[in-house]
Order: structure tokens, then C-alpha cells, then sequence
């Protein structure tokens, strides 16, 4: 089944991750109000990723006419709740609110050494991060600060992640001095960062 798992991280919150296995074509059968809004996107993988956004947010929700809008910039919205969507591979991770309006941030990336070589691009000198497992915990979790802080358009350097305990990461905002205590978990596949409004500290 492509549902994974669905986890309550607040009362009102959600984290789900979703397998795609399913062709954009057998999505539309399930969502044919979709085809007009995919008709433009020529690559077979975002239309199947919109999809598979869709399915998953009724997984979620219960919702079976489910409909994720995006912004200019390509950020996903809602127009009952909040919402945040990352993907890697096969793999897709929603962040699911139950609040409109609500600050949200989630980040999945493969486990590969990629990372390796590309280091120097997202670190800063002073973070620490020896393994490869770290280094891709310290992309994921600015990624998820990015995302959180997106009307910020933060900089890799102007986020300063630390590893200060079990399945939780610290990244200072270096913009505004706002701590966002991030979330993880690791598989043998990937890494999965997230935060939400009850993360956040000055």
C-alpha cells in the first residue's frame, strides 16, 4: 500500500509519508477534476507528484475531493488548513495542519553520499557534522527552516543548525535570532526532517 504511515505530532497537526508507485494516468482516474490544472506540465513525475500529494491529503484528512493550490513560487497551500510537501525518489512527506495560516516546514531526502560533494555549498564552518547520516540531517533540517521561514528566503549561511539531542536538531534564524527546534527521523532510505508554530523559540 502506498501509505506509509500517518503520525499525530500536535492536536492538530499531522506527518504523513506516502510511497509513489501509482501513474499519473491511474491518479487522474481518481482525480479527473485534476487534468485541467496538470494539462501544462509536461514532465510525467510533477504531475504524479501533485497526485500523489492529493491522495495522500485524503489519506490525511478524509477529504476525497482534495485540492492543494501553489502559490507563485510553486509553495503549496490550502484554503481550509495548512500545509507543507517534500519529496525524494519514491517518497513523498506531507505536513498537515488543521489551522489556516499556519507556520509549517518539512524536508525528505534520499540517503546517498551526493551530499558528500557538496558540502561546502550548505554547511557553515562552524557546524559540526562527521557522518554522512549528519551532513544530510543538517541539509534536510535547513531545508525544513527554509521553508518555515519562507517569506525570508534564508540563505544555507544565514541558518545555523546544532545536534543537540535525540531525534531533535537546533537551527538558528541568523536573520531575526529565532531558534526552530526541528524534528527527524532516519531510515536505511532516508531522512526526514519537520517543524511546526509549537517549535519555535526566541
Amino acid at each position: 500500500m502506498p501509505l506509509i504511515r500517518i503520525d499525530e505530532v500536535s492536536t492538530e497537526t499531522k506527518l504523513a509519508l506516502w510511497y509513489m508507485e501509482e501513474s499519473d494516468q491511474e491518479l487522474l482516474v481518481r482525480y479527473p477534476y485534476m487534468a485541467q490544472s496538470l494539462e501544462n506540465m509536461r514532465s510525467r513525475t510533477r504531475r504524479q507528484e501533485r497526485l500523489c500529494a492529493c491522495a495522500l491529503l485524503e489519506a490525511v484528512t478524509g477529504d476525497r475531493q482534495p485540492v492543494i493550490h501553489h502559490n507563485a513560487k510553486g509553495k503549496p497551500f490550502l484554503t481550509s488548513g495548512s500545509i507543507s510537501i517534500s519529496h525524494t525518489r519514491n517518497f513523498l512527506a506531507m505536513l498537515y495542519c488543521q489551522k489556516p495560516d499556519q507556520r509549517l516546514g518539512i524536508d525528505i531526502e534520499w540517503m546517498n553520499n551526493r551530499v558528500e560533494r557538496i558540502t561546502d555549498y550548505f554547511m557553515r564552518h562552524d557546524e559540526f557534522a562527521p557522518s554522512l547520516t549528519d551532513k544530510l540531517l543538517n541539509w534536510s533540517a535547513k531545508e525544513t527552516c527554509y521553508k518555515f521561514f519562507s517569506e525570508q528566503g534564508l540563505k544555507y549561511s544565514e541558518m545555523k543548525v546544532e545536534h543537540n539531542g535525540q531525534n531533535q536538531l537546533e537551527v538558528m534564524n541568523l536573520k531575526n535570532n529565532e531558534k526552530l527546534s526541528v524534528k527527524f527521523l532516519v531510515d536505511d532510505k532516508y531522512v526526514l526532517t519537520w517543524a511546526d508554530m509549537c517549535n519555535i523559540s526566541y
